[in-house]
């Protein structure tokens, strides 16, 4: 489970992972999500993130939490560094979380396409012609 801090200071969930079942050492399959959906495009912005396994009598049981930032995590993913999760207060890690790929891709914005240089024709043409009225 990702989440965002907001300033309002709610940390509303902005992506949720499929469950893994029946394994301490989960592999999630890879996602998109833009950077504004993530952290208000703040690389700087806190984003927690939960790990959670699911085990065969179907309860949810939590790996860790760990509260990262996007540079974190490019960083993390640059160096194949470890994140460490901790779980329920306790200040030593319980478990390791690996960023395997980061990959990032930049969409411009609508402003950013219009001061690109885009230029647009325009052409009007009015119809003084008889053949425009109506028909009796």
């Amino acid at each position: 489970v990702l989440s965002r801090h907001d300033p309002e200071g709610s940390s509303p969930c902005v992506y949720k992972s499929e469950i893994c079942i029946g394994s301490n050492s989960p592999e999630w399959q890879p996602f998109d999500i833009s950077s504004s959906q993530l952290c208000s495009n703040c690389e700087n912005s806190p984003i927690v993130i939960e790990a959670f396994v699911r085990d065969a009598t179907s309860s949810k049981r939590l790996l860790g939490t760990v509260e990262t930032t996007l540079a974190e995590l490019k960083e993390s993913s640059a160096y194949q560094t470890e994140l460490e999760l901790v779980a329920d207060n306790n200040e030593r890690p319980q478990s390791r979380l690996y960023v395997h790929t980061l990959d990032g891709m930049t969409e411009p914005s609508f402003f950013t396409f219009l001061s690109s240089g885009l230029q647009i024709d325009l052409t009007i043409a009015v119809d003084f012609t008889e053949s425009n009225k109506q028909t009796t």
